[in-house]
């Protein structure tokens, strides 16, 4: 396309510098000056060399962009050969909580942040989804190598407490999450019975896998402060005492799926516990556990 440009360009040249001669020699202009005549093709040629010579410069600068691309390329090419290792350490998290209480909303939420949990239908069967916390960069053996960590969420229909138990007998679940729907509050308690709880989560072959146990209050955007307080006294009371024993640091959350508030501190709790906190990056607000 260029060479036709160009090559249009001289033509146009050439039949300027014809058609000023002809104009000079015609009978009706035969009066006009050489000189003129002389200073307009000079012009044309003039400017004509100034074009070509810019597009010389500009070749130029193209081809030496071309060569630091060719060079990125290359760095880059190398830097990924340099990456021959990568591993992924998944954590498996399981979910306990009555059907509706939000439980795959809140997964889902941290999985995607964007995601309309106003399509998300209630769990028919197992669900699992991986949530990426973090990868850390470092060498060895001369290599850059990649370590990244998951957390690999497992959630069962609220009915299937046998699911569960096989679950945790499988021995791949790192944390417990007991979830608390407060505007199912009763149905919640009830499932989240003290004898339930002792039966599943205390037996010494479960509490040697899990390491920590906590409990996250769901929509915690449609009650009120004070009811919201009620609720964690309650969970204290009722789920949280009776696991101590088993569980010396359980911590409870609370937030909402729907504007996402309050999501963040769990996630970066089970960074904390897992040692790897120093690599994950926090959102806005405290991961402190309250």
């Amino acid at each position: 396309m260029h060479m036709i440009f160009e090559s249009a360009i001289k033509i146009g040249f050439i039949a300027h510098i014809v058609i000023v001669a002809q104009f000079a020699e015609s009978p009706i202009i035969g009066e006009i000056p050489t000189a003129l005549i002389t200073a307009v093709i000079s012009g044309l040629a003039t400017g004509f060399a100034a074009y070509f010579a810019e597009k010389a410069k500009g070749e130029v600068r193209l081809r030496a962009k071309e060569a630091e691309i060719a060079k990125l390329k290359a760095e880059f090419e190398a830097f990924k050969a340099t990456l021959t290792h990568r591993t992924q350490t998944d954590y498996g998290v399981l979910v306990d909580g009555i059907t509706k209480s939000g439980k795959s909303a809140i997964i889902a939420k941290w999985a995607d942040p964007s995601v309309d949990i106003k399509n998300i239908s209630k769990t028919l069967g197992i669900f699992e989804i991986a949530v990426y916390l973090c990868s850390r960069l470092f060498k060895a053996g001369g290599r850059l190598r990649e370590q990244a960590h998951r957390l690999k969420f497992v959630d069962v229909p609220g009915e299937s407490t046998g699911v569960l138990s096989d679950v945790l007998h499988e021995g791949r679940c790192k944390f417990v999450m007991l979830v608390v729907d407060p505007t199912q509050e009763e149905a919640s308690f009830i499932h989240l019975n003290t004898k339930r709880l002792k039966e599943l989560y205390t037996p010494k072959i479960v509490a040697d896998q899990v390491c920590t146990l906590l409990v996250y209050i769901s929509k915690s955007d449609q009650v009120q402060p004070e009811r919201l307080a009620a609720i964690r006294d309650r969970v204290e009371n009722e789920i949280v005492g009776p696991l101590r024993h088993r569980y010396p640091s359980t911590y409870t959350f609370h937030g909402s799926a729907l504007d996402g508030t309050g999501l963040h501190n769990a996630l970066g709790f089970m960074a904390k516990q897992l040692g790897i906190s120093e690599y994950f990056v926090k959102h806005s607000g405290d991961v402190t556990p309250k």
